[in-house]
């Protein structure tokens, strides 16, 4: 194995949660559950259960704390504020969610493959005193 072969390999083992859909990406996931009647793409809490189970059968345990963990904080925020979250909240939980239950300390958004583009720190910043 050469070099770069061994660190692939290393970064592979690491990885705390498993998906289960190859190479097929979050995005293209995401773009073929689009809603044809508002042309709304979901959000990406109902790609993550797609993505990571298979009959009803979660990949692995830290897959599921993560999507558990972001619907119950989507609940709550729903109940705080009498009312549906948009999109983007649900998103930010998510995205809360999966640093939270994972301990993760990049800032890099999870669930949206090449698409994703990390927020700034004052739109972090605005989001957290939400």
């Amino acid at each position: 194995m050469s070099g770069t072969q061994l660190k692939n390999s290393d970064n592979h083992k690491k990885q705390k949660t498993k998906h289960r859909v190859g190479s097929k990406s979050y995005s293209q996931l995401s773009f073929e559950k689009i809603d044809v009647e508002t042309v709304e793409e979901s959000d990406c809490i109902a790609p993550w259960e797609l993505t990571h189970t298979k009959n009803g059968t979660w990949s692995n345990k830290e897959s599921q704390d993560v999507y558990d963990k972001a619907r119950e904080a989507v609940q709550t925020k729903e109940t705080e504020t009498h009312g549906p979250l948009s999109s983007e909240e649900r998103n930010n939980v998510f995205q809360t969610a999966y640093k939270d239950t994972l301990l993760c300390k990049s800032s890099q958004p999870r669930g949206y493959g090449y698409m994703a583009k990390p927020k700034t720190g004052s739109e972090r910043f605005r989001v957290q005193i939400e």
